[in-house]
């Protein structure tokens, strides 16, 4: 057996009503007089800010600053922007409020906090992330990401549209705050696509080259949770039992997926995402099953699992055969969530495959951990079978 290291770096708070009951005490044991909330207009819009807003109103020893103007994919110009803002109202804490473009956004502005400079030099390595991130505070609104435990954010350049991410221990949020209640009016077509992420996650943690014994056994239970519940929140939107599931196998996967890393489902991800600003959780769902088909001959007996976890039927018992399943089972489950299945769904074409291959096989590091060796050639077919 391998060896591996494996560590959670977050408070977990996993309770219904969390963000009421939990939410000032931990602030409080950690003396935050002004926090600074990071979230973005939607979230402010339809009235979830509010249930922290009102409820830190109630404590006159807290005061707060908003900055909202988080987008779908956040560019280093928000991010500088925001960490402007905190940084003007003497802000001692950051609290990300929403789902990973705000909860990776809060990450970045936290670490800047600390160490000062430009987010984008971090990326590029011209500065060094000297000081761990202090007093952040990640609560998510939808179950999809995992941003609120792990140790990465991802930020989009604004000149190239390349989508990098940053990974460092000292990025890892001081408390995570899982409030099930906070899925509750969760538009479908957001949910059924930030769970797909988290499905992501869990698969391409499963069966990239950095699994292990331990991430395996959260990845397995994570799979199989979505499989359970996602169909079930998406036909019902209140059921707080499935959405409560779906939140947990996300923080499940997440504390595991920044172990064992990810792979050609996310280097896609982030280049349809990166270039055409399709939201994250679409774009790893259109990638899913054809990466999943492409890497299943890496570990046919995972791959079949995979298929079983998510309920599959028609298993021959020949493992070589039954991976394949895992991808039919995939493409079921998005067409049952209403999902985009091509490239033509999203309105692009033919001519855009080029930048999208090139934007692809920048992502050295989750391709080169990807459980099957992939080059350009790999890579454009793929893209092509999704148009």
């Amino acid at each position: 057996m391998k060896g591996f290291s494996f560590s959670v770096l977050t408070k977990i708070i996993y309770e219904e009503n969390a963000v009421q009951t939990k939410l000032y005490s931990e602030l409080k044991a950690n003396n935050i007089k002004h926090p600074c909330i990071i979230t973005d207009k939607g979230i402010a819009g339809c009235g979830l800010l509010s249930r922290i807003t009102c409820e830190l109103d109630k404590h006159d020893d807290i005061r707060y600053t908003v900055f909202d103007s988080v987008e779908v994919n956040p560019t280093e110009v928000e991010i500088d922007r925001g960490y402007s803002v905190a940084k003007a109202a003497n802000c001692d804490a950051i609290i990300g409020f929403g789902g990973g473009s705000s909860l990776d956004s809060a990450k970045a502005i936290a670490m800047l906090m600390e160490n000062g400079g430009e987010v984008l030099d971090y990326c590029t390595g011209k500065r060094t992330i000297e000081k761990p991130v202090r007093n952040l505070f990640e609560i998510p609104t939808t179950a999809g990401t995992g941003s609120e435990i792990t140790k990465i954010f991802v930020v989009i350049n604004s000149k190239t549209r390349f989508k990098a991410g940053f990974k460092n221990d000292l990025l890892a949020p001081n408390v995570a705050i899982l409030d099930p209640m906070m899925l509750l009016g969760l538009p479908q077509h957001i949910l059924a696509a930030t769970c797909m992420d988290s499905l992501s996650h869990a698969i391409e943690g499963y069966t990239s080259k950095g699994a292990n014994l331990m991430t395996d056994f959260y990845m397995e239970k994570s799979i199989a949770m979505i499989g359970e519940n996602l169909r079930g929140a998406y036909a019902n939107p209140g059921n707080i039992e499935c959405q409560s599931n779906l939140m947990l196998a996300c923080a499940i996967n997440a504390c595991a997926f920044q172990q064992s890393g990810l792979g050609l489902v996310h280097s896609m991800g982030h280049a349809l995402g990166g270039r055409y600003n399709i939201p994250h959780g679409v774009s790893c769902s259109l990638c899913l099953p054809v990466a999943v088909d492409f890497n299943s001959i890496s570990n046919p007996a995972r791959f079949a699992k995979i298929a079983q976890m998510l309920g599959e039927a028609g298993f021959t018992g020949n493992a070589n055969e039954d991976c394949h399943l895992a991808a039919k089972a995939i493409r079921r489950l998005m067409k049952d969530i209403n999902l985009p299945m091509t490239l033509s769904d999203l309105k692009l074409s033919e001519t855009d495959i080029p930048a999208l291959v090139e934007d692809t096989m920048k992502a050295t590091g989750m391709l080169g951990i990807n459980g099957r060796n992939v080059c350009a050639g790999d890579v454009e077919k793929l893209w092509r079978e999704l148009l």
